[in-house]
C-alpha cells in the first residue's frame, strides 16, 4: 500500500500476477544457474582428464628416462628426476586445493539456494 493506495489500483495487474512475475522471474534464473554449473562442471572434468593425460605421460617419459639412466646423459636423468618429483608433488597438492576448496552442501553459494522450485501458493490475504 503506497499513500492509503494498493499498487494493484495504480495500474499494475495485482498481487497474484506479481507473484507469478516474481516466481517466473525465480525459475528462470534457477536454470541459467544450472546450465552455467552444467557447463562449468563439464570444463572441470575436460581439464580434469587432460590433466590425468599430461600427469601420466610426464611420469611415463621420467619413469623411462631414470630406469634407463646409462643410456642418457646425467643432465636428462637430473632433469628427470626433477620433473617425476615436482609432478607428484604437483598432483598432491592440486589435489588437495580441489578437494579443500569446495564448497560443501550446506554452504550458502550451492545452487538454487533461497530460489523456490514450486509455485506460489495462492494469496488469501491482501498484500500491504
Amino acid at each position: 500500500m503506497i499513500g492509503g493506495v494498493h499498487r494493484w489500483d495504480m495500474g499494475a495487474v495485482g498481487p497474484r500476477e506479481d507473484l507469478r512475475r516474481d516466481w517466473l522471474a525465480q525459475q528462470e534464473a534457477l536454470r541459467q544457474q544450472l546450465s552455467q554449473s552444467a557447463s562449468w562442471f563439464r570444463l572441470r572434468l575436460l581439464i580434469g582428464y587432460v590433466a590425468v593425460a599430461l600427469v601420466i605421460g610426464v611420469a611415463g617419459v621420467s619413469a623411462f628416462i631414470l630406469l634407463n639412466a646409462s643410456t642418457f646423459p646425467a643432465v636428462a636423468v637430473a632433469s628427470a628426476a626433477v620433473a617425476e618429483l615436482s609432478d607428484v608433488l604437483g598432483v598432491v597438492g592440486g589435489v588437495f586445493w580441489a578437494v579443500m576448496n569446495r564448497p560443501g552442501p550446506g554452504d550458502s553459494d550451492s545452487t538454487g539456494a533461497g530460489i523456490r522450485d514450486t509455485p506460489p501458493p495462492a494469496l488469501g490475504w491482501v498484500l500491504d
